[in-house]
């Protein structure tokens, strides 16, 4: 299961946006909206480039519920964890 949120732009910031993501190869401004906020939260966890590249894979945003996307989450912290020591 996803959750959809809607977000109300000014006209002048959305044509920002819009062009922002189309200059750097964003299929949508929902794609750039997804890339910036996986940034600020996974920006301070110390995760293996191989955890990040699934963190930002589709697969990464088709849980069926919120508990399978934490779940999964935990999980990936967790090897981080180990694969540290």
């Amino acid at each position: 299961m996803t959750t959809q949120i809607n977000l109300k732009f000014q006209e002048d910031f959305y044509n920002l946006t819009k062009e922002y993501a189309d200059s750097r190869g964003y299929m949508s401004i929902q794609e750039l909206v997804r890339d910036a906020l996986r940034e600020k939260i996974y920006d301070d966890l110390e995760v293996r480039e191989e955890y990040k590249k699934i963190l930002d894979s589709e697969d990464a945003n088709t849980f069926s519920s919120i508990e399978n996307s934490k779940s999964y989450i935990d999980s990936l912290r967790e090897k981080s964890k180990n694969e540290r020591v």
